[in-house]
C-alpha cells in the first residue's frame, strides 16, 4: 500500500444543517487521491480512489434526516440535515504499473455493501488495459480479471461502453489508433487508423454518446474534434475548435447528447450543440456553437457537464473549480431550449457557484456523482460539493 486512506476524517465545513454545502475527508495520505465516479444509474453512491498502483472501491451513503429541538421556554424547532458516511467496498489488487485514469461501465449495479456487480477498468503506463469485474452475492465476494493489449504506445484515455447489452471498451493511443474491445468474446473487435501523419496531435480524449452508444467523440491537443460511428468505423463529423492554444478537456453531456463542450489551457470554455448545424457547412466550428466563456484567468485543466443537468457544468485549474449554468438565460426567460427557434447566442454562461483549495492544497480531478447534483473534488482529501 503507498501511503494510508484508511483514516478518513470527516467534517461539514460549509452548509452544516443545510441541503448543500461541502463535506471534506481529509486522510494521511500524502500521495493526491484521483477518483471518478460511477456513470451507472444503478450504482449512484459508487466511486474509485486511486493513489499511484492502489485502487479502492467506495460507496457513499447521504441520509436525510430531522430533528426536533426543544428547549425550554422556545416552541419545539424542526431541522432537517444531511447525515454522511463513507464506506470500503473493495480493494483491487495490487498493480504492477501507476493507474492513469478509471472508466465505469455505465451497467454497473450497487444494491448494499453485501450486493453488488461492478464493472471497471483502468489504463496505466504500460499501454494496456486492465478489466474488472466485482461481483458479492450477500457477502460472498468474486472478482475477475481480464488484460487487453494490442496498442504499441502510450494510452491516453478509454471509455467503457455497453451498445445494445453488449459490453464494449474503446481505448485511444499514442500509436494514432482507436481500438475496439468486445468484452464478451474477449478480443479486439476492430480498429480505426486515426491518422497517418507523424506531425498529427495524440488523441488525448474520448467520450461516448450517452444515448447512442455507437457513437464516439475523440478530442485532441491542438484542438481537433472528431466524431466516428463504430459501426462503420468512420468519421461522421470532424472540425478544429481552436487557432492556438491546447485543449486540455472534453466531455458530452449526459443529460442531451447534442450537447458537448472542452476548456483550453487559457482557461476559456467553449459549449456546442450538434444540432446547430441544420444549414451550416459541416466543418466550420462556428456552426455548432452555443456560447464560450473565459472561466478561469489561466491553466484550465478540467471540465465536466453535471450527470443530471444538461445546462450545469464544471471547469477547474490548479487552485479553483467553478461551477456554472450556460442556460440560465433561458431559464430567467421562460425560454424553452428544445425549440427550434431558440436563439442560442443569448445564452448567458454565469456562474453558480466557486471553491478554492487552500493553499498548497491543489487539484487533482472532479466527477460528478450519477442520481443527485454532488461534484466530488479530489486533491491530498475528498471534498464532497453538493449543490
Amino acid at each position: 500500500m503507498e501511503g494510508n486512506i484508511r483514516n478518513f476524517n470527516g467534517k461539514q465545513i460549509q452548509g452544516e444543517t443545510a441541503a448543500s454545502g461541502i463535506f471534506e475527508l481529509s486522510t494521511e495520505n500524502e500521495l493526491p487521491l484521483k477518483l471518478e465516479c460511477c456513470n451507472s444509474t444503478e450504482a449512484n453512491n459508487v466511486f474509485s480512489i486511486t493513489t499511484g498502483s492502489n485502487v479502492m472501491i467506495w460507496c457513499q451513503n447521504l441520509e436525510f434526516k430531522s430533528e426536533t429541538i426543544s428547549e425550554s421556554n422556545i416552541l419545539d424547532e424542526q431541522i432537517s440535515f444531511h447525515q454522511w458516511s463513507l464506506e470500503p467496498v473493495f480493494d483491487l489488487p495490487f498493480s504492477n504499473t501507476k493507474v492513469e485514469s478509471i472508466a465505469w461501465s455505465p451497467t454497473s449495479v450497487f444494491e448494499d455493501k453485501n450486493n453488488y456487480d461492478l464493472n471497471l477498468c483502468t489504463r496505466g503506463i504500460d499501454s494496456e488495459i486492465n478489466v474488472h469485474r466485482i461481483q458479492s452475492n450477500n457477502g460472498e465476494k468474486d472478482w475477475a480479471y481480464l488484460n487487453l493489449s494490442g496498442h504499441n504506445d502510450y494510452i491516453t484515455d478509454c471509455v467503457y461502453m455497453n451498445q445494445y447489452g453488449n459490453p464494449l471498451i474503446a481505448s485511444i493511443s499514442d500509436d494514432q489508433t482507436c481500438r475496439i474491445w468486445d468484452l464478451e468474446t474477449e478480443v479486439e473487435r476492430s480498429i480505426m487508423q486515426l491518422s497517418t501523419k507523424k506531425s498529427c496531435s495524440s488523441p488525448s480524449f474520448i467520450k461516448s454518446n450517452p444515448i447512442k452508444p455507437y457513437e464516439l467523440m475523440i478530442g485532441y491537443k491542438n484542438g481537433d474534434i472528431t466524431f466516428y460511428d463504430i459501426r462503420l468505423d468512420f468519421s461522421i463529423l470532424s472540425f478544429k475548435t481552436l487557432d492556438n492554444g491546447l485543449l486540455h478537456d472534453v466531455d458530452w453531456s449526459n443529460s442531451n447528447c447534442y450537447y458537448f463542450g472542452g476548456i483550453s489551457d487559457s482557461g476559456v470554455s467553449t459549449i456546442w450543440s450538434s444540432k446547430m448545424n441544420k444549414l451550416s457547412t459541416i466543418q466550420d466550428p462556428s456552426s455548432y456553437l452555443i456560447t464560450t466563456k473565459q472561466c478561469h484567468s489561466a491553466n484550465g485543466q478540467r471540465f465536466k457537464f453535471s450527470k443530471n443537468n444538461e445546462s450545469i457544468f464544471a471547469t477547474s485549474n490548479e487552485e479553483q473549480i467553478s461551477i456554472w449554468d450556460f442556460n440560465r438565460y433561458n431559464k430567467d426567460n421562460n425560454i424553452n431550449d428544445d425549440e427550434d427557434d431558440v436563439d442560442f447566442d443569448n445564452n448567458l454562461i454565469q456562474r453558480v457557484q466557486v471553491y478554492r483549495t487552500k493553499e498548497g492544497g491543489g487539484i487533482q480531478n472532479f466527477s460528478w456523482m450519477q442520481n443527485e447534483q454532488t461534484c466530488v473534488i479530489s486533491s491530498h482529501s475528498l471534498l464532497f460539493w453538493r449543490l
